[in-house]
């Protein structure tokens, strides 16, 4: 896995899958100060707890957009999503076989 910021390389070399996907996960939510698990299992079950904390946030931002009628519920959403810095569809979606973004 290569990390860079700009010309600068931060990250370049062999990371297990799923402490990989734990880096991608905590750079999509803007932490820029990550501290990783060395161990394979540990990151699992990190990216277990992030999975089911974003079920409950999105479960709970279901309940509080539910009430706002169906015009307002994306926006309010996305607006919830970006004060929160957390974004939830971004989380849901499983990464690809190759991970290429600017975050």
């Amino acid at each position: 896995m290569s990390v860079t910021s700009g010309a600068t390389t931060l990250h370049d070399g062999t990371l297990a899958a799923p402490v990989a996907e734990l880096l991608v996960r905590a750079l999509e939510l803007h932490q820029r100060t990550v501290a990783l698990p060395q161990d394979e299992s540990d990151a699992e079950a990190a990216l277990v707890a992030l999975d089911q904390l974003v079920e409950q946030l999105d479960f709970k931002m279901y309940e509080l957009t539910g009430h706002a009628g169906s015009a307002s519920q994306s926006s309010i959403r996305q607006q919830a999503e970006e004060e929160l810095n957390f974004p939830l569809e971004l989380l849901r979606k499983p990464l690809p076989p190759v991970y290429e973004a600017e975050l």
